[in-house]
Protein backbone atom coordinates (compact mmCIF):
# COMPACT_ATOMS: atom_id res chain seq x y z
CA UNK A 1 0.00 0.00 0.00
CA UNK A 2 1.20 3.53 -0.66
CA UNK A 3 2.66 5.40 -3.57
CA UNK A 4 5.88 3.99 -4.99
CA UNK A 5 8.56 4.77 -7.54
CA UNK A 6 9.14 8.44 -6.81
CA UNK A 7 12.35 9.83 -8.32
CA UNK A 8 15.14 10.09 -5.74
CA UNK A 9 15.47 13.85 -6.30
CA UNK A 10 11.77 14.65 -5.89
CA UNK A 11 11.99 15.86 -2.26
CA UNK A 12 14.68 18.51 -2.91
CA UNK A 13 12.82 19.76 -5.99
CA UNK A 14 9.59 20.07 -3.99
CA UNK A 15 11.50 21.88 -1.22
CA UNK A 16 12.83 24.40 -3.76
CA UNK A 17 9.38 24.94 -5.26
CA UNK A 18 7.91 25.45 -1.78
CA UNK A 19 10.68 27.91 -0.89
CA UNK A 20 10.05 29.94 -4.04
CA UNK A 21 6.32 29.88 -3.36
CA UNK A 22 6.91 31.09 0.21
CA UNK A 23 9.11 33.99 -0.91
CA UNK A 24 6.65 34.94 -3.68
CA UNK A 25 3.61 34.90 -1.39
CA UNK A 26 5.02 36.26 1.86
CA UNK A 27 7.95 38.41 0.74
CA UNK A 28 6.74 39.74 -2.65
CA UNK A 29 9.49 37.74 -4.31
CA UNK A 30 12.34 39.26 -2.28
CA UNK A 31 14.65 36.59 -0.90
CA UNK A 32 15.70 36.30 2.73
CA UNK A 33 18.95 35.05 4.24
CA UNK A 34 17.17 31.82 5.15
CA UNK A 35 16.06 31.30 1.52
CA UNK A 36 19.63 31.86 0.23
CA UNK A 37 20.98 29.42 2.83
CA UNK A 38 18.42 26.74 1.98
CA UNK A 39 18.56 27.21 -1.81
CA UNK A 40 22.09 28.24 -2.83
CA UNK A 41 22.44 29.23 -6.45
CA UNK A 42 18.91 30.55 -6.99
CA UNK A 43 20.01 34.12 -6.21
CA UNK A 44 23.37 35.54 -5.17
CA UNK A 45 22.37 37.38 -2.00
CA UNK A 46 19.45 38.08 0.36
CA UNK A 47 17.27 40.94 -0.83
CA UNK A 48 17.38 39.91 -4.49
CA UNK A 49 14.14 39.00 -6.22
CA UNK A 50 13.38 35.49 -7.38
CA UNK A 51 12.73 35.71 -11.10
CA UNK A 52 11.07 32.95 -13.08
CA UNK A 53 10.42 32.70 -16.77
CA UNK A 54 8.07 30.34 -18.57
CA UNK A 55 10.82 27.76 -18.95
CA UNK A 56 11.51 27.85 -15.19
CA UNK A 57 7.88 27.61 -14.15
CA UNK A 58 7.30 24.56 -16.32
CA UNK A 59 10.23 22.72 -14.77
CA UNK A 60 9.22 23.80 -11.26
CA UNK A 61 5.77 22.31 -11.66
CA UNK A 62 7.17 18.95 -12.75
CA UNK A 63 7.74 17.69 -9.17
CA UNK A 64 4.08 18.29 -8.34
CA UNK A 65 2.99 16.48 -11.48
CA UNK A 66 5.14 13.50 -10.51
CA UNK A 67 3.96 13.55 -6.91
CA UNK A 68 0.25 13.70 -7.69
CA UNK A 69 0.26 11.29 -10.61
CA UNK A 70 2.02 8.61 -8.52
CA UNK A 71 -0.23 9.28 -5.54
CA UNK A 72 -3.31 9.11 -7.75
CA UNK A 73 -2.13 5.83 -9.31
CA UNK A 74 -1.57 4.38 -5.85
CA UNK A 75 -4.96 5.47 -4.54
CA UNK A 76 -6.75 4.08 -7.59
CA UNK A 77 -4.87 0.79 -7.23
CA UNK A 78 -5.78 0.52 -3.53
CA UNK A 79 -9.41 1.42 -4.23
CA UNK A 80 -9.80 -1.18 -6.99
CA UNK A 81 -8.25 -4.05 -5.03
Amino acid sequence: MGAKDYPSDLAPRLELFWGIRHVAVHMAGVTTADFVKRHPGVVKAPGERVRLNTRDSGSSLTPFGILFSRLNDSLLHDFRH
